[in-house]
């Protein structure tokens, strides 16, 4: 069964309600249908390999493809998903670091906690230049873990 974002956040809401001392997160799953339902609604094309068996390792869970239109030129968005508490592999940090790199190309690690930061990416109008430094996060490399963007 496949929610709406808005049947989605409204059940979150429910089991919180439910149970107030316990954190419920979204799994890296729900999160993607989280993200992919966000991104259509603002337009965008999505890609997300299903079973990636056989592919080159670290290639970012998902491609986004903002076609070009009359207030923008389009976009090319790369996104890893991660859990809360979820590890990058040394391949997912070494594809993150080298598309970050890239003239044109945006690719970002997002978590659950950065749905602000998800939204205004997804944005059609949005302009990387606004979001302040201290709220863009690159992976450490080689490990796993984020620290702020120099």
């Amino acid at each position: 069964m496949r929610l709406t974002e808005a049947e989605y956040a409204a059940y979150q809401r429910r089991l919180q309600d439910r149970h107030p001392d316990t954190l419920f997160e979204p799994t890296e799953a729900d999160f993607l249908a989280q993200v992919r339902a966000h991104a259509k609604q603002q337009g965008w094309l999505f890609f997300h390999t299903h079973d990636a068996r056989g592919s080159e390792p670290g290639f970012p869970d998902c491609v986004f493809l903002l076609p070009p239109g009359q207030q923008h030129q389009g976009r090319l968005v790369f996104a890893e998903l991660k859990s809360r508490i979820g590890k990058l592999t040394a391949e997912q940090a070494l594809w993150i670091n080298l598309l970050q790199k890239v003239s044109g190309i945006e690719c970002y690690l997002w978590r659950p906690g950065d749905w602000d930061v998800i939204v205004e990416v997804l944005t059609p109008s949005y302009n990387k230049a606004t979001i302040p430094l201290a709220r863009r996060a690159q992976p450490d490399w080689p490990g796993g873990s984020l620290r702020p963007a120099p």
